[in-house]
């Protein structure tokens, strides 16, 4: 960073700047020094008294520090001012020093290229030294010394290591600042040492091994740096011939020291050169016979040394020895002996021998050599250690008793009353290692001591014995178990298996779980046990189980959560509703506890269901049709459900023909079976006669009744006495004559548009419900639309009870309700199929409203914005929902048209306007319109408009009769009118329209999937054009966002259709909010 004048005034305030500047001025900034690596500034500002500061400069700001009484209070002060002026005239110093390759781009001036100019500064500044000069001129000869020294030298308060120099060319000279010197290396700055002698770094060098000796001594003049630096205050700067070194880096350097002219001075020593040996001390031990009674430890060989325990080294005669980490420990307590120089005598008695030779010996031996006199040998006896621990008890506690064994000699380290018997005059060596690897085991373990013997009178610490020390005890001793306590282990860890089974007799499944050595009964209560995180059991006949492995929690978690689900559990075996059987499979796959058991009768339902297409099952006779392939796997599909009693959704894309799959299914049932109860089809109003023309078409030997009409008609077909193979009803006359379909017995129900039924709680879905059918199922293209609910609630009607109750279901995870229901969920998308299938081309049409449609536009927009904040603020979304959404639902109808709701509107449309100029280019193109519209008012001032521009067309919404729909369809796709305005909820399902290859979506829908539905009734089996699909939003206004919100809702139905693209979304006050721009 370039220090300006302009910055240093923008840094401090006028008094700060003034001051600071007029003490640069005088001369008052002292002993400035820099860091280039941090670049750092440090400097001395004199005054009534001198002040230490320092400058950190950054990329784009600086920190500053400053000693005085001032800075702690403002955080700035004259002094660092005045340290900033004379950083900002050094900066202008080096820019005009002479530089061997100058930049001729006059804009580096700018302060865009100051960190360019840092970076020129620093690598400059750091260049490497010549390594080679002419005929040996500029090498330079070093003398290194290295000391020890030892404050407090009697008492050993500190220890430390430090370094000094002499350097030249012929005569060598005291190096009186080493921190200088070094600085001078990095920087390449030039250094005078007298008159005869400078140092300069464009003509000195130094060799290989010098400059590494230097090189390892400027690393650790920067650790001190850089705690120096780090301190809350700044220390007085270090000088002085000697630099300290620290621990970490002694090893390397000594190294390093002991290949150049290094000199060692140790106390009183002075050695003529380093030497470094890193193999056997210069001393030994002696262990000898003494007096009576009494032997003797010596150290030998030995002449003076030191020990510095904080490097890890010792030295004698001159010579520095590296200690290894053990050595260096177990020297200690000798450090004084060989300070002292002496060969002392340790006496030890024969009483102390055994534990000596047995603990202490080996740790000495670490240091060095041991030499045992002949006496000593002899009297030794050093058996291998043998542990045998016996283990008593009873149903409630257990009894430990621990032996040591060195051949004859029994040695019980818990009876401290009772001798030792070692034959006299000898010396035991015992393992003291691995006896201590024992005793730490059993003092860890849950054991309490009584006298001589260890006991555990709890089940907690009887567990923790038998189950988890006895294993570590193995390694180190023979065990010996009485009969109580081995009743209390298992041989071996119990095996899982769980199987799996299928009766033919019903539509359940039975569950067992078994574990190997445990008693069916008891099973249950281990795997609770599990659950609730357990380490262990106690089995009713005294054995402990060990809860701990992994296979148990996989298969303790299968357990639970069939268990929820199960209608019946008992003994480790459970009974669940067969439509839990794919979800019994996937689990299994998932568990590695080893073995599983499924019956034939349950692997021929898995394969059933989940390759329904690799079934042989002949299609019907009567069926007039031929299937596509994926419409014969989806008849296929329903069998295999049917033959279980179980059901499903049907979930194909609109066009791709459920009801002829369902129609097949039907006839396939009937002629497998013969004529019993009917089968029920409910749908929409609209479709009725739909279903009746395609049975028959498809299947005309099936007799159909349509229960439609008044209540007298309706009764007539009912009550006849001629029972029909098919009946054909709406879902709000089933609701009528609840009744009596409630008194029937169906054999299957199949409902059609199924989203009718998505609302749990109104009449006609708890009608749905009341019908008695063993085997259900529905149709739709979309599932869910809105919410999870409504997945939840047609499953209900299909296979009650299956996703649990709605309060379980909605603490459900996507991808759980994803992976339950994928095998009951049947979905073929267009594109995957229908290969053949014709494009279809979609483009948004944005529309410009003129003036008049803007200006109330805006108008209501504020209105509505004002009134769904104070809603959102004061009611909340629930109980504001009904207003925001009617004034949103006003804001849509001014984009589509103000006279919807305007009744004295006498102005244009500018939505309609471009609507009529896609009209004119659809008609000199040939192509035939659908037109859809989320409001019947909008489509009738669309009629009237072509009628009066002489254009017929045909019109469709929720009062159109059924008949009548039927017959619009056939006559348009007969070329009667080129025109077809369908009202978007009345005309999005049921209608074959392929006739048209235009749609448009005048006012768009909040549910994607109506649309999808709408536009499915052109693009679909039998289309042979390209289908245009256009989306006409007026510009600026909440329809694009309402554009967006659809997107969205399509990422929510992918969600559980095809699991794994998105997570569920709805509606929320924060929609609205964006909706809104509130």
């Amino acid at each position: 960073m370039q220090v300006t004048e302009k910055f240093i005034r923008s840094f401090y305030s006028d008094i700060f700047y003034k001051r600071g500047r007029q003490y640069f001025l005088d001369g008052h900034v002292k002993s400035l020094e820099h860091e280039p690596g941090t670049d750092t500034w440090t400097g001395k500002v004199t005054g009534s008294r001198t002040y230490q500061t320092r400058i950190v400069l950054h990329h784009s700001h600086i920190s500053n520090y400053c000693d005085c009484p001032a800075y702690p209070t403002y955080g700035k002060c004259k002094h660092t001012c005045a340290t900033l002026f004379a950083v900002s005239s050094a900066q202008k110093g080096m820019e005009e020093s002479p530089d061997p390759r100058p930049l001729e781009n006059k804009k580096t001036d700018s302060t865009r290229y100051d960190s360019a100019s840092n970076l020129i500064r620093f690598f400059g500044d750091s260049a490497t030294q010549p390594q080679t000069a002419p005929h040996g001129k500029g090498l330079l000869k070093l003398e290194f010394t290295l000391r020890m020294f030892m404050s407090g030298y009697y008492f050993r308060l500190k220890e430390s290591f430090n370094v000094q120099m002499r350097i030249g060319e012929e005569r060598l000279y005291v190096v009186k600042d080493i921190r200088n010197f070094l600085n001078a290396v990095v920087r390449n700055n030039a250094l005078v040492f007298g008159k005869n002698f400078t140092f300069k770094p464009d003509f000195h060098y130094f060799s290989a091994e010098d400059r590494a000796v230097i090189d390892k001594l400027i690393e650790i003049k920067r650790t001190e740096d850089f705690y120096d630096n780090s301190a809350e205050y700044i220390p007085a700067r270090k000088k002085g011939k000697e630099l300290t070194i620290p621990a970490y880096a002694a090893d390397d350097l000594f190294r390093k020291l002991a290949a150049v002219n290094c000199l060692f001075e140790n106390e009183d020593f002075k050695s003529e050169q380093l030497v470094i040996n890193t193999e056997t001390l210069p001393f030994a031990f002696s262990l000898e016979e003494g007096a009576q009674d009494e032997y003797q430890l010596k150290i030998t060989g030995h002449s003076g040394g030191f020990h510095y325990d904080t490097y890890g080294w010792y030295a004698e005669d001159g010579v520095l020895y590296k200690l290894t980490p053990e050595q260096n420990e177990a020297l200690r307590p000798f450090s004084e002996y060989l300070e002292e120089g002496t060969s002392p005598d340790i006496p030890i008695s024969s009483e102390q021998m055994g534990p000596f030779v047995s603990r202490t010996l080996p740790k000495i031996r670490e240091i060095s050599d041991v030499k045992l006199s002949r006496a000593v040998t002899d009297n030794v006896i050093d058996p291998d250690l043998k542990t045998k621990i016996y283990v008593d008890g009873t149903d409630y506690s257990i009894d430990v008793r621990v032996e040591y064994r060195y051949d004859s000699i029994i040695i019980n380290p818990f009876d401290h009353t009772s001798d030792v018997h070692i034959p006299s005059g000898k010396i035991l060596i015992r393992d003291n290692e691995r006896e201590q690897t024992i005793m730490s085991i059993l003092e860890n373990s849950d054991l309490k001591v009584a006298g001589d013997r260890l006991f555990a009178d709890t089940e907690d610490g009887l567990f923790e014995f038998l189950h988890d020390t006895l294993l570590i005890l193995e390694k180190y001793a023979d065990i010996y178990l009485d009969s109580s306590v081995k009743s209390m282990i298992l041989p071996e860890p119990p095996k899982g298996e769980v199987s799996v089974n299928a009766p033919e007799s019903g539509n359940f499944l039975e569950v067992s779980f078994n574990l190997d050595g445990i008693n069916q009964d008891d099973i249950a209560n281990v795997l609770q046990a599990v659950v609730e995180k357990k380490r262990y059991i106690r089995l009713p006949g005294g054995a402990f189980v060990s809860l701990e492995d992994e296979s148990l929690g996989e298969m303790a978690d299968m357990h639970q959560q069939l268990e929820d689900k199960a209608a019946d559990s008992d003994n480790g075996t459970m009974t669940l509703p067969l439509y839990h059987g794919m979800l019994v499979d996937e689990h299994m796959k998932d568990l590695d506890f080893g073995r599983t058991d499924f019956s034939e009768n349950f692997r021929k339902f898995i394969d059933s269901i989940r390759q329904p297409a690799e079934r042989v099952i002949d299609l019907p006779a009567g069926l007039e049709a031929d299937l596509r392939e994926y419409q014969e796997t989806g008849f296929k599909w329903m069998k295999s459900l049917s033959q279980y009693g179980l059901g499903g959704i049907l979930a194909d894309d609109m066009g791709l023909g459920k009801t002829l799959q369902c129609i097949t299914y039907i006839l396939s049932e009937i002629e497998d079976s013969g004529r019993g109860a009917p089968f029920l089809i409910v749908a929409p109003a609209s479709l009725v006669y739909n279903w009746r023309n395609e049975f028959h078409k498809f299947a005309p030997d099936l007799t159909v009744a349509i229960a439609a009409g008044n209540k007298k008609e309706r009764r007539a077909v009912l009550e006849s006495e001629d029972t029909p193979d098919v009946y054909i009803t709406s879902y709000h006359t089933l609701r009528q004559d609840i009744e009596w379909y409630t008194g029937q017995m169906f054999h299957t129900m199949i409902l059609d548009e199924a989203q009718a039924i998505k609302n749990y709680r109104t009449k006609i879905a708890q009608a749905v419900r009341m019908i008695m059918a063993p085997k259900r199922f529905a149709l739709s293209g979309t599932p869910v639309e809105n919410s999870m609910d409504e997945l939840w609630a047609v499953f209900q009607a299909v296979m009650p009870g299956f996703l649990f109750d709605q309060k379980t279901f909605r603490s459900q995870e996507p991808e759980t309700i994803a992976r339950l229901v994928k095998p009951f969920i049947l979905r073929r998308l267009k594109e995957d199929v229908l290969t053949e299938l014709p494009d279809r081309i979609e483009t948004v049409h944005y529309s410009e409203m003129n003036q008049a449609q803007k200006k109330l536009y805006l108008g209501y927009l504020n209105k509505i914005q004002s009134e769904a904040a104070e809603s959102l603020a004061t009611e909340g979304l629930n109980k504001g929902r009904l207003k925001i959404l009617a004034g949103l639902t006003r804001l849509r109808q001014l984009c589509c048209h103000p006279s919807l709701f305007i009744d004295d509107y006498s102005g244009e449309s500018g939505k309609l306007e471009a609507l009529f100029e896609i009209i004119e280019n659809s008609r000199e193109n040939g192509q035939r319109m659908l037109i859809f519209s989320q409001f019947p008012s909008m489509l009738q001032i669309i009629r009237e408009k072509l009628e009066d521009s002489g254009r017929n067309s045909y019109y469709l919404d929720g009062q159109t009769p059924g008949a009548e729909r039927v017959r619009l369809v056939e006559a348009f796709n007969s070329g009667a009118e080129d025109i077809f305005l369908i009202s978007l909820k009345a005309g999005g399902t049921g209608l074959n329209l392929t006739g048209a290859d235009s749609v448009v979506l005048y006012a768009l829908w909040w549910n994607p999937a109506i649309e999808e539905q709408a536009i499915g009734r052109a693009h679909r089996m039998g289309q042979k054009n390209v289908v245009q699909v256009i989306r006409m939003i007026a510009q600026g206004t909440i329809e694009e966002k309402i554009n967006e919100m659809q997107k969205q809702k399509k990422e929510m139905i992918d969600s559980i259709i095809q699991p794994g693209e998105a997570k569920l979304s709805s509606m929320s006050e924060e929609d609205i909010r964006e909706i809104l721009s509130i």
